[in-house]
């Protein structure tokens, strides 16, 4: 699957350099398929039967790791995803990264970035906060990242995803019913 994912980011990059399509597009387009290649990534060390929830984001958010590592933040129990799952939220997760450098909080040199999840009574809950970044004012349209986020995610994990463009920052919050999605397990967190 990587080697496919791998001719596709070529192909894909050689019709968009060949069509003189703007850096910017290319850039978004090839970030997708590199989010895209790190969930495979962390589902292949699982044979692909599931993938840890912290395992999916962190790498999701990876590229970001080594910039800006002591100003994200994740925390959360182990919960197992299913594969089409873990893909759904490494790319909703990809999104708000790329938004969070372009234009939100790790846009700022204070601003930071919370991942927290939790499962209680059967729920999960996950939230994404931006603090200390830009004053945030809503998109006047929805673009891929915001309907992958609101519709598809919601969709895949079969629950409610809520983007909340505060002026403080963006705050992403998902819930879903556990069932179906993994189980609860050890305290895992990163810093």
């Amino acid at each position: 699957m990587k080697n496919t994912l791998a001719t596709v980011q070529t192909v894909v990059l050689a019709t968009l350099r060949d069509a003189a399509v703007p850096q910017e597009i290319a850039n978004a387009v090839t970030g997708r398929i590199q989010a895209l290649a790190r969930s495979h990534d962390v589902l292949t060390e699982e044979a692909w039967a599931s993938a840890l929830l912290g395992d999916v984001v962190r790498g999701a958010i990876e590229p970001l790791m080594t910039q800006f590592g002591d100003r994200i933040s994740l925390e959360g129990p182990d919960v197992r995803l299913k594969p089409r799952i873990a893909t759904m939220l490494s790319l909703a997760i990809h999104e708000l990264s790329s938004n969070a450098l372009a234009y939100g909080s790790l846009s700022e040199p204070e601003g930071k970035v919370s991942v927290r999840w939790t499962v209680r009574d059967g729920q999960l809950d996950l939230e994404w906060r931006e603090s200390d970044g830009p004053t945030v004012s809503p998109p006047k349209q929805k673009g891929y990242g915001t309907r992958v986020v609101e519709r598809v995610l919601a969709a895949e994990f079969g629950g409610t995803a809520e983007l909340d463009f505060a002026s403080e920052g963006v705050v992403l919050r998902l819930s879903a019913p556990a069932e179906g999605l993994g189980r609860e397990a050890t305290q895992w967190s990163m810093r």
